[in-house]
């Protein structure tokens, strides 16, 4: 017994000694971890890469149409030591955004390279909060039509336009529309200038109807429905029902009225679009006088059960539309050519 304790004892010490050698300043790890891995410069096609050390980010700024499916990494700086998964003079495809990994002995940094594009556009023009601006992108004009009598000289226009970008004169500020203004977008090496004209309509030929007080407000069907109006059919406003029932504007030259109702889910029945499409039915007395003096309506979607209410085709609930299609917003439904239209006609059903 006392043997094995005495051989016990050594190993115990043994140990021990081990243990205080491996603390000892002598023996060092061979894990290198005093490198930098930082990107100090970087550029793609010649496009300097702006470097945000606190996001490790990299932006390359191009021209607004630059191709960037095969861009060439032209320069590539990295900390001493360091090496990187990408290299100088590789092509990259930067449609999307690229993951650089940069090592330094056993250290290693991610960083993320992606490109931008110095898009100078307007997306919207709308003046006083309420009148929308129609843009042809291609021609550079927007035009916005008020009511007549509303004073030009001093409008405050409210505009989108691209981010990074700088817009003069700017957003917000009051401007005289009597004649023609001309608004300037930069964006690095972007530029665009677009002419805002201002025309007051007295007497609006047409008007496309809407349950929102602005057309910018509409939902996507409607809103795109309503900028092809304005852009294409001479003297055309914009109203809100509650506009027309306000009587605020002169219809006195005003041949149609189009409504585009979209209610995601549907609207299928009498009762259905009595409870989905109140602001129509407070405006059924505008709407028949104006039908009742001449003028005529275009309703698309679930606004085809207008007629019905306005004494158009009766007052039977069977007159109305009970099955339209267009659930979803973008779930559309086609049919065979593009003036094709789907029917069933029957006394439990109609569909159209």
């Amino acid at each position: 017994m006392n043997y094995m304790k005495k051989i016990f004892n050594i190993f115990c010490a043994l140990c021990l000694a081990l243990g205080l050698w491996s603390c000892s300043s002598d023996h060092v790890s061979d894990l290198r971890l005093s490198g930098d891995c930082m990107v100090e410069a970087l550029s793609l096609d010649a496009y300097e890469g702006n470097i945000d050390l606190a996001s490790r980010s990299i932006v390359v700024r191009l021209p607004e149409v630059y191709e960037t499916s095969a861009m060439t990494v032209s320069k590539l700086l990295l900390s001493a030591g360091a090496t990187c998964n990408v290299k100088q003079g590789e092509t990259l495809d930067m449609d999307n955004a690229k993951s650089l990994i940069v090592r330094n002995g056993d250290v290693s940094l991610e960083w993320t390279l992606y490109v931008m594009h110095d898009e100078a556009r307007i997306y919207s023009f709308v003046i006083n909060d309420i009148y929308t601006g129609s843009i042809d992108e291609s021609k550079k004009t927007i035009t916005v039509y008020l009511p007549g009598g509303m004073d030009l000289s001093n409008l405050v226009p409210t505009i989108s336009y691209s981010a990074n970008a700088t817009l003069s004169p700017a957003t917000g500020v009051a401007q005289d529309f009597t004649n023609p203004v001309k608004y300037k977008v930069t964006n690095n090496s972007a530029e665009s200038e677009y002419t805002v004209t201002v025309i007051s309509i007295d007497k609006p030929s047409a008007l496309f109807l809407g349950t929102a007080p602005t057309m910018e407000d509409l939902d996507p069907e409607a809103k795109a429905a309503c900028q092809w109006m304005l852009g294409n059919v001479p003297k055309t406003l914009y109203a809100s029902f509650a506009d027309l029932r306000a009587g605020t504007i002169d219809l006195s030259e005003c041949k149609v009225m189009w409504w585009h109702f979209h209610y995601d889910g549907g609207v299928d029945g009498h009762d259905q679009f009595v409870a989905k499409a109140p602001e129509a039915m407070n405006t059924l007395n505008a709407l028949r006088s104006f039908y009742e003096n001449g003028g005529s309506f275009f309703f698309t979607r679930y606004a085809t059960n207008v007629p019905s209410f306005i004494g158009v085709t009766g007052d039977d609930e069977w007159t109305t539309p009970n099955n339209c299609w267009g659930q979803n917003e973008f779930e559309a439904e086609t049919c065979g050519g593009p003036w094709d239209f789907q029917m069933y006609a029957g006394q439990q059903g109609r569909r159209s």
